[in-house]
């Protein structure tokens, strides 16, 4: 209080309680109403804080891809199973849109549900491969969701490269039991 009695200017000051082994939360906003008085409000930030650290930490302990973007594709917050997954830093993922980042055979797919997600209401799932820092391909499995007044798109992905291997290994032996089935059928023709 007497910064804003010295300043004459609104300050703003964020401190937390410990009561009966609970944190409290507050903001002080003061400001000096006349020489001899000052004004003070006083704001209980606790649940506010509460709901912060709720979805920090839900954000964190998730082991799929959760993150949050601008319209322009670029990321504004990612949790860490980016950089496990992808190898890559934060600063990395930032820097980029995360159209850079897709496949080439799958960046037109990304692209058209990138601007899609940002005429509707609903969520917009897709798939595509994401580079990595190591230069592989992860297969991505997408959900992504706008919220128009925010200006962000809320989206999670689940990295699926190990399914898609095993659905191109069941269309090779599929083809190849195909080829098997025609060659026997030949056969029993030319008998």
């Amino acid at each position: 209080s007497k910064k804003a009695c010295e300043t004459n200017e609104l300050q703003e000051y964020e401190y937390s309680l410990d009561i009966d082994g609970r944190k409290l939360y507050y903001l002080a906003r003061i400001i000096q109403s006349n020489p001899n008085e000052v004004v003070a409000i006083v704001i209980d930030l606790t649940k506010l804080k509460r709901a912060e650290r709720a979805m920090h930490n839900f954000f964190e302990v998730n082991e799929d891809l959760f993150c949050i973007m601008n319209n322009d594709g670029y990321f504004l917050r990612a949790n860490k199973a980016w950089s496990n997954n992808m190898q890559v830093s934060d600063e990395e993922l930032y820097a980029k849109p995360f159209l850079d980042a897709i496949h080439p055979e799958d960046s037109l797919r990304a692209a058209r549900a990138l601007k899609k997600v940002q005429t509707t209401t609903e969520a917009i799932t897709f798939e595509s491969r994401y580079l990595t820092a190591d230069k592989n391909w992860h297969w991505l499995s997408w959900s992504i969701k706008a919220v128009e007044e925010d200006h962000v798109i809320y989206g999670s992905a689940r990295v699926i490269t190990s399914q898609k291997k095993a659905e191109q290994q069941l269309l090779d032996r599929n083809e190849s039991l195909k080829r098997y089935t025609e060659q026997l059928q030949e056969l029993n023709t030319a008998l």
